[in-house]
């Protein structure tokens, strides 16, 4: 039976630990992690056709084997060169790959423009990673025609934001 708190027990009678995590409905968020713009991202420069190259990783250690994560990933590309330009980004969950699953490194391809064209690739997943481990998430981008790739710095947009949903 839930406790009623009112005016005359007050908040402050509550302890801290009176909630726990498994008291939470499911579907309840849990943690939330999330790169931000204060958060430094390099710029990651793709110079090497077909090869997957790291750009940035986040990492999240869930509370619960049923609990799942949502990785939101928000990512500006720029790419060079001759038409077509093709490029591709991908997800892992430590070494797994868990989006981007058949390789495809055609995720965007731009025919007939000059030499450079700039966009932003978005993305949402939900993981089922069935561990009470921490877990790193890791965005990787691959150049498959071009002269150059780019996936830019926190402050042009880049961000990942991982939230622990209660299963």
């Amino acid at each position: 039976m839930p406790t009623e708190i009112s005016g005359a027990t007050g908040v402050n009678k509550v302890q801290s630990s009176a909630i726990e995590t498994g008291d939470l409905p499911t579907g309840s968020v849990l943690q939330v992690r999330q790169t931000t713009g204060t958060t430094t991202i390099s710029l990651t420069n793709f110079t090497s056709l077909n090869t997957w190259t790291d750009h940035y990783s986040l990492s999240i250690t869930p509370s619960s084997t049923s609990s799942k994560i949502l990785i939101l990933s928000t990512n500006p590309v720029g790419i060079t060169g001759n038409t077509p330009m093709r490029g591709s980004l991908r997800l892992l969950r430590d070494t797994t790959n868990i989006y981007n699953t058949a390789d495809w490194k055609e995720q965007f391809h731009v025919r007939n423009a000059a030499d450079e064209v700039d966009m932003f690739l978005t993305f949402q997943y939900l993981d089922s990673p069935a561990t009470t481990s921490s877990i790193t998430y890791k965005i990787q981008g691959v150049m498959q025609t071009g002269s150059s790739m780019r996936m830019q710095q926190a402050s042009r947009g880049t961000e990942m934001t991982l939230l622990e949903i209660a299963g």
